[in-house]
């Protein structure tokens, strides 16, 4: 299939299944007329020179200690170690977690990572807390 029919197919997808592409895809490569999708992560490499970020998870995080958090997030929070935010976010994009969306805190305690919404229902989070806004 050639990059652009690569590109147009995941672009109409994405509308028939918002949570699908974007989701599960971070980047796009053209690579000799062929278009290649990528998840989040570093599994893969690098990549050449023509490839896009695709940014529909635009966010940003800051440092939030002490901050009131919601819900632990099911199936995320607490099933990976700490090995900082960044790592934590690439855990909860894989698990199909939108940041600021679904997931809108992250904690670095004890060694292991937790992932929680909106809300204050886990009360205060400690001094490694970070929180999570749609831009």
């Amino acid at each position: 299939m050639s990059f652009l029919l690569s590109l147009i197919f995941i672009l109409t997808s994405s509308r028939i299944f918002p949570n699908t592409y974007f989701n599960l895809y971070r980047y796009i490569q053209n690579a000799g007329g062929i278009g290649y999708c990528y998840g989040v992560g570093d599994e893969s490499g690098a990549a050449g020179a023509d490839n896009w970020l695709i940014n529909r998870n635009d966010f940003k995080w800051e440092h939030a200690p002490g901050s009131n958090v919601g819900d632990a997030i099911h199936g995320v929070s607490g099933t990976t170690s700490w090995n900082g935010v960044e790592k934590a976010i690439i855990h909860a994009m894989k698990s199909g977690k939108e940041m600021g969306t679904d997931v809108h805190f992250i904690q670095g305690t004890g060694g292991t990572a937790y992932h929680y919404g909106e809300g204050e229902s886990s009360g205060a989070a400690g001094s490694n807390n970070f929180r999570f806004l749609r831009l």
